[in-house]
């Protein structure tokens, strides 16, 4: 999945700044992330019994990174401001 994200990237353009590329990773991460969330949800209410605990640790896994791949974001945005408060 990483890889997939920055080929696209790199295929789009031959000078894409590494913030693009890592913000874009981490935008792809948390799409997948948000899926599984939904997909394990799902899963669960439709079969509450089986492997309940396994289920919710991967969901408790997944919301941990979505939140990570927020931080990520949250940061490239802290840096661009800083670079244009630079630049301006």
């Amino acid at each position: 999945m990483h890889t997939e994200a920055l080929t696209e990237m790199q295929d789009e353009s031959p000078h894409a700044s590494p913030m693009n590329v890592v913000t874009s990773i981490a935008v792809i991460n948390m799409k997948a992330c948000a899926e599984r969330l939904a997909a394990r949800s799902k899963r669960l209410a439709q079969n509450p019994s089986g492997h309940f605990a396994a289920e919710r640790t991967k969901q408790t896994l997944d919301a941990v990174a979505f939140k990570a791949n927020l931080d990520v974001l949250k940061m490239a945005n802290t840096k661009a401001k800083a670079l244009l408060d630079i630049v301006a």
